[in-house]
């Protein structure tokens, strides 16, 4: 057995993120309050991000355009440093398929909501 050192960054490196992606202040500060995402999983945290940042009605799918989802994925799966670059691969494309194929050109407009990340189909977003 090993174990694995996590790396911690601070805050206001992720704030800097946030506001490169032009993303609303408010909403990052929500984030921070809410502290672990509320869970422990990388999944847990998209799932929160998901309904923060969408633009959908409370209770509905919590869609965010894939792009946004993708940039803040990628960019949690790295800080994490135990999920490995195939595995993101992997995960975008399952998503940009089940987003958008050819045969439905239009599917989900380009957006991806949980049930996309959560479905049993999908490869996991962490490495556990």
């Amino acid at each position: 057995m090993f174990l694995v050192q996590r790396k911690t960054v601070p805050l206001s490196l992720i704030e800097e993120k946030w506001v490169d992606l032009a993303l609303p202040k408010e909403q990052f500060d929500d984030l921070v309050r809410i502290g672990s995402f509320g869970g422990d999983t990388i999944t847990d945290a998209m799932k929160t991000v998901c309904e923060i940042l969408t633009a959908d009605p409370e209770g509905g799918p919590a869609r965010i355009p894939f792009p946004l989802f993708k940039d803040i994925y990628t960019y949690l799966a790295q800080i994490d440093g135990e999920i490995s670059q195939q595995q993101i691969n992997d995960v975008m494309q399952y998503l940009k398929y089940d987003v958008k194929n050819s045969f439905f050109p239009d599917k989900q407009d380009g957006y991806v909501q949980p049930r996309n990340f959560l479905s049993p189909e999908c490869p996991k977003l962490s490495a556990s």
